[in-house]
């Protein structure tokens, strides 16, 4: 294959930048000046030049500073980097093709490493395959090259960067409702409760109906119920023959009014396709008993303890009418417990318990619940959907819950946008199979 044909991009120039994977013999810059290179320096994941505290000798003289990586030299003037002084500390330019010499504000020319002849063509192959590859993802057929330990590295490097997605989307709710704790947890975990389907109605009703008004009320489960299901929509127009019904729409008509409490419409909720238990009536009464057994959410979630602790939390309890009932008005053959499956119980500790558990680790540098969220990961079953199977296709085994998440974000973060150059597996699969070549920051 030419080098004309090769598939050749930034990212994969700054992973052979990184990594020393060009012949560094000789090594000149396009004007004949020696360059002898002494440290890669490091990533840059902010604005200004790819790497910083880069060092090197030109002839004689040592340089630190940093380095700026473009296809082609000329991208610095299409960049707009001629004008912006962070550009300054530039002290090489490295390229795979110097179609234009370049210089800084002062009108110095800034020394620049071409590297199209000075990289293993097979490497770019290896790194085109991947790139062309239309698999479900670019790995898919040498996935399994990777060796285990290196695999699981990576995997734990992937759930962290998963739950600190997750944090940061926690910290942005936090931030919109003014830092109040206990109304963030509340509108996460009443979201989750939802359970994909009927998530957005769930978000909208605990913010119609927020934390400190339900507080007020916990002991008196039925006035609690009243409001849910009131703001819920659910109880505009009543059975007359359903005197639970009417009770609680009695007490919904005076909550109403004391605290301005404005229902949903109920056209908000998904009935259909859905199984009896994950009606959003029933995810609701399931809600009120949680609610109404917890003082304080934050405190109950950060002090649960162990692993069995935390599933306990959802061991819950409906109210009578509920064990005989899906939704309002139509009673069932027979009673059931109303009680949440262990499936959906883990979903609640994935989603919401695990996530806040995280987030309050780094707002309270709480580095024991850190690693308690992480163990309760390690504690639940993998989960089992689509992407999961395609993984498991590609020889992968999941052992817990840990692994699952890491591998849904893997596919999402990465393999969905081939950013197999910022990938340890990728980067193991560029380099040849060599993982010393990869980088372990990546």
């Amino acid at each position: 294959m030419g080098r004309e044909r090769l598939h050749i991009d930034e990212d994969v120039l700054h992973f052979i930048w990184m990594r020393g994977l060009w012949d560094v013999r000789d090594a000149r810059t396009t004007d004949g000046q020696l360059l002898e290179l002494i440290d890669a320096g490091r990533h840059n994941e902010h604005a200004g030049p790819d790497f910083f505290n880069a060092k090197l000798r030109i002839d004689e003289q040592v340089w630190a500073g940093t380095v700026e990586i473009h296809l082609r030299a000329s991208d610095w003037l299409r960049h707009g980097h001629s004008a912006d002084p962070l550009y300054d500390s530039v002290v090489l330019h490295v390229v795979w093709e110097e179609d234009a010499p370049i210089y800084r504000r002062g009108g110095e020319r800034i020394p620049c490493l071409e590297l199209k002849d000075r990289v293993d063509v097979r490497m770019l192959e290896r790194y085109g395959q991947l790139m062309r590859s239309t698999a479900w993802v670019p790995c898919a057929a040498l996935v399994g090259q990777v060796p285990s330990l290196q695999l699981r590295a990576w995997t734990d490097r992937m759930v962290v960067e998963r739950l600190e997605e997750k944090a940061q989307h926690i910290e942005e709710v936090w931030e919109h409702l003014d830092k109040d704790l206990e109304q963030a947890l509340y509108v996460m975990l009443m979201r989750n409760f939802g359970f994909g389907v009927n998530n957005d109605a769930f978000e909208e009703l605990a913010m119609r109906l927020p934390y400190r008004i339900v507080q007020r009320h916990r002991t008196d489960r039925t006035d609690v119920e009243a409001m849910y299901f009131g703001v819920a929509g659910f109880l505009g127009e009543i059975d007359e023959q359903d005197s639970y019904m009417r009770d609680l729409h009695f007490r919904f008509a005076h909550w109403r009014k004391k605290y301005a409490l404005v229902p949903l419409s109920r056209q908000r909720w998904r009935f259909f396709r859905l199984r009896p238990h994950n009606f959003p009536t029933m995810r609701i009464a399931q809600f009120v008993d949680f609610i109404t057994r917890h003082d304080h959410l934050v405190a109950s979630v950060v002090e649960a303890g162990d692993y069995r602790a935390y599933k306990r939390l959802f061991e819950l309890r409906v109210s009578p009418y509920w064990r005989e009932h899906y939704r309002f008005g139509s009673k069932t053959g027979r009673p059931h417990t109303g009680r949440l499956s262990p499936g959906s119980v883990h979903l609640l500790l994935i989603n919401t318990v695990v996530p806040f558990l995280f987030f309050y680790a780094e707002v309270h540098a709480r580095d024991d619940l850190r690693d308690r969220a992480m163990e309760i990961l390690e504690a639940l079953p993998p989960e089992d959907n689509a992407i999961i199977r395609g993984w498991r296709r590609c020889g992968l085994d999941p052992q817990s819950a840990l692994d699952t998440q890491a591998w849904l974000y893997l596919r999402r973060a990465y393999c969905e946008t081939h950013r197999c150059a910022h990938c340890r597996i990728g980067q193991y699969l560029i380099a040849g199979n060599d993982f010393s070549k990869c980088d372990e920051n990546a």
